[in-house]
């Protein structure tokens, strides 16, 4: 992922959107909100498609699937390029009781907001969470790496309980001709 492409094209939509929730959030019509446009820039900096536009509540799981890892959550933080900020409490975070951004540095961080607005802009974060009454926050950075794969496991498709980061147990043996028989009641296979 490169978070510089990510930071260009947001900074490209400065001036040039509005803000709405009710547009086409990815800035296609002129309007985007908070959390698509953290998913365009992220598409923008190579990460994956989601097959929608994330919300602040879903978002979350897009991060993570991206290698985009959890650094703190409500706790103080050295705040430095690259952290993607989610504020509003998952679970509660849906509609305007979320908001999210990128930081750009270790003070300011690129958001689409309706504050003044604004639409696409550059503002503190620190004097924005503050204004907005110092909410709940979640602050992810990317490393590089899916968080919690081991190369030494063999993961797969979970059709009844658990994710898809659980190891996969109990294959089915693989006869001389080197299929696998049938899937077994917890796997399915690919």
């Amino acid at each position: 992922m490169d978070i510089d492409a990510a930071i260009n094209a947001l900074k490209k939509k400065i001036g040039k959107s509005t803000y709405s929730m009710e547009g086409s959030r990815d800035f296609s019509d002129g309007t985007c909100d908070c959390s698509g446009a953290v998913y365009y820039g992220l598409r923008k900096a190579g990460c994956s498609d989601f097959g929608y536009i994330p919300s602040t509540e879903t978002l979350h799981e897009y991060l993570v699937q991206n290698g985009i890892t959890l650094k703190a959550e409500n706790e103080p933080f050295n705040m430095e390029k690259g952290d993607i900020i989610i504020w509003g409490k998952q679970g509660q975070s849906a509609g305007a009781n979320g908001h999210t951004g990128i930081c750009i540095d270790n003070q300011n961080w690129i958001e689409c907001t309706a504050w003044h607005d604004l639409g696409e802009t550059i503002q503190n974060h620190d004097k924005r969470w503050v204004m907005a009454g110092k909410p709940f926050f979640y602050v992810y950075h990317y490393t590089g790496r899916t968080p919690g794969i081991n190369p030494n496991v063999t993961y797969g498709l979970h059709v009844k309980g658990g994710d898809w980061l659980s190891p996969v147990v109990n294959f089915n043996p693989v006869n001389s001709d080197g299929y696998a028989g049938l899937p077994n009641h917890e796997h399915d296979m690919l």
